[in-house]
């Protein structure tokens, strides 16, 4: 059964130089949502697809619970038609801080995995020298100890050539009960929302050539037809609003005590979209980093809070420049944003010197934007 994970049998473990436990704990550590190490695998089937022709599938495993109507977390599968874990991309998991996807990119995806779930199961077709091999890949934390590794690979076997290449990435075992109670929660309807929230910036983009993502729920193993849901090039709604600003790095000057603008400038796009109340449940504006949505608490929008629908529908404000692709950290997501007043409290003679693009500014020209377009948010912010 798929949702049942298979001791491994022979094969190897990769060690590597690099103390694991330690980076977990002081360098890489645990994201703060549970559904991070899902958005990795994602993210990761996504880049190795193309367009309409490719599908992934999301695949929730649950049991019923003694609870009638609730349900008990068994795994998740994230499978794509993609071109599989052939020597380059086994050789990029196999590094940390790998920049060969683009210099924003570090390949430390796979420390979610390690930190949220006990093992994380591959199972994967590419091709090599004009054949087609499959193989099973296998990460743990547990690992470690014993074989100073977190990486188990079987041997590769050659299979026939009309066998498709691809991936099915399960993860089994979280390591926190927290989490486990969040997943338990998971099903085709929250994954679909969730998913279609987090990437629709990027979907938004490849329209007109999106990958086929299917959601499905399968209760002890028995696929229920009545979850399923599929997000298309047709499922993403158009932008109700496309504005673009620019703004000037800035540089403290201790003599006159106040930031000055420099000649370097960057740009910045703002899209929102209106979603029905079943997806989205309250006007919001998020930052959008590597075509992914990024929580964020450091650009204040709690005024939005008191605004209502707008029409039968809520307003999401996507917000994405460059510059947040170069602030965000090690860890997908985490933007290193500064506003003025930190900025100053850190008087790090260092940073002092470095020129910035600060979080009052994006929000000002943001607010001006969206409340230019909402004359119902505009009310609601004078009012406030």
């Amino acid at each position: 059964m798929e949702n049942v994970f298979k001791e491994i049998q022979g094969g190897r473990y990769i060690p590597q130089s690099i103390d694991y436990p330690s980076m977990m704990k002081r360098h890489i550590r645990k994201h703060v949502s549970y559904m991070q190490p899902i958005y990795e695998a994602i993210s990761n089937s996504l880049e190795v697809t193309e367009g309409e022709n490719d599908i992934i599938t999301i695949r929730t495993y649950l049991q019923p619970s003694t609870v009638e109507g609730k349900y008990l977390f068994l795994s998740i599968q994230i499978e794509d038609t993609g071109i599989g874990f052939n020597k380059e991309n086994f050789e990029r998991l196999q590094r940390l801080f790998d920049e060969s996807k683009n210099c924003n990119n570090f390949g430390t995806g796979r420390i979610q995995f390690l930190h949220f779930f006990d093992k994380t199961d591959i199972y994967t077709v590419y091709e090599e020298d004009g054949k087609k091999h499959r193989k099973r890949i296998v990460l743990s934390a547990k690992f470690y100890n014993q074989h100073k590794a977190v990486i188990w690979e079987s041997d590769q076997e050659e299979v026939p050539d009309e066998t498709s290449m691809g991936t099915k990435l399960s993860f089994f075992y979280p390591l926190s009960d927290d989490d486990k109670n969040k997943y338990n929660e998971l099903s085709s309807e929250s994954l679909y929302d969730k998913v279609l929230l987090h990437y629709l910036s990027r979907f938004c983009i490849r329209k007109d050539n999106l990958q086929k993502i299917c959601f499905e729920t399968y209760i002890n193993g028995v696929l229920n037809h009545s979850k399923n849901k599929v997000i298309t090039g047709e499922t993403i709604p158009p932008a109700d609003m496309t504005e673009d600003f620019i703004l000037s790095y800035q540089t403290y000057d201790k003599t006159k005590k106040d930031f000055v603008n420099t000649n370097k400038k960057e740009h910045f796009s703002v899209n929102s979209y209106l979603l029905p109340s079943n997806i989205l449940k309250k006007n919001e504006v998020k930052m959008s980093s590597k075509d992914e949505t990024v929580e964020t608490t450091s650009l204040d929008m709690s005024f939005l809070d008191k605004t209502s629908r707008i029409g039968d529908k809520y307003m999401l404000c996507l917000v994405s420049s460059e510059y947040f692709t170069k602030r965000d950290g090690d860890e997908r997501g985490k933007l290193l944003l500064k506003s003025k007043q930190d900025f100053i409290k850190s008087n790090d003679i260092f940073e002092m010197e470095e020129s910035h693009i600060f979080v009052e500014d994006i929000r000002h020209e943001v607010v001006n934007k969206i409340t230019t377009q909402y004359p119902q948010i505009k009310k609601v912010k004078e009012d406030f």
